[in-house]
């Protein structure tokens, strides 16, 4: 890889780098793909060429997106070494910590990779945590209240109520998500992890069946309208 000085005012010390064979320039698939799992709340990795020396794969700027389930957009070298990047990235995704890797594949002492080629590679691999949801059972002037602040601290929103009319998009963040139906059973219908958090305002019923005695359910629906409206 050829060094060429960088003219600089600030004094930074620099080159020009060359940029492999040109193709990793043309393909922005891998951002995109970052920025579609980003929107849709999903875990992924980004991993780049920073370094490259001698014979190498792909050259600087090569990307690759990870995703959660291993499969990839983009190239940084295939076989085992493309393997070995996957792993590691999946790793990255599952602690949140960015990974610097450098493999040598030149057929020196310090060779850690079997590879054709006779260089070396370092790659950045920068992880992307699932969007953390939550899920706000009643949406009522609680729920309104809390639906801006849960989105500034970086939720996704699912707003689940039994009374459709309250699931008034114009009352909540855009890109709000809404279920109507019985809160005990949209509760177990939603699929909820380890990204996933709740809340739940007033004493409405949430557990088990709906209570037969009409005098209790009207002491139920009082105070729910007290405590969620």
């Amino acid at each position: 890889m050829s060094n060429v000085p960088v003219s600089s005012v600030d004094g930074c010390a620099g080159s020009v780098v060359e940029a492999g064979d040109g193709r990793e320039l043309l393909d922005p698939g891998p951002l995109r793909e970052v920025l579609a799992c980003r929107d849709r709340g999903e875990a992924v990795a980004l991993v780049t060429v920073i370094g490259a020396s001698g014979s190498a794969p792909r050259g600087m700027g090569s990307m690759m997106a990870v995703r959660e389930d291993g499969s990839i957009v983009g190239t940084v070298g295939g076989g085992n070494l493309e393997l070995f990047l996957v792993r590691h990235a999946l790793a990255a995704v599952s602690d949140g910590r960015p990974r610097w890797l450098h493999y040598d594949f030149s057929g020196g002492s310090d060779q850690n990779v079997e590879k054709a080629c006779c260089g070396t590679t370092d790659f950045f691999v920068q992880p992307f945590a699932k969007t953390p949801r939550l899920i706000i059972f009643g949406a009522g002037h609680v729920g309104r209240a809390l639906a801006p602040l849960a989105v500034s601290c970086g939720f996704s929103l699912l707003v689940v109520d039994d009374r459709e009319e309250y699931l008034d998009a114009a009352s909540f963040p855009p890109d709000t998500s809404f279920r109507h139906g019985p809160f005990a059973l949209m509760a177990a219908s939603v699929a909820i992890d380890c990204s996933t958090a709740h809340s739940t305002q007033g004493e409405r019923p949430f557990h088990g069946k709906p209570n037969s005695d009409p005098v209790h359910a009207e002491r139920h629906r009082s105070e729910a309208t007290r405590f969620t409206s």
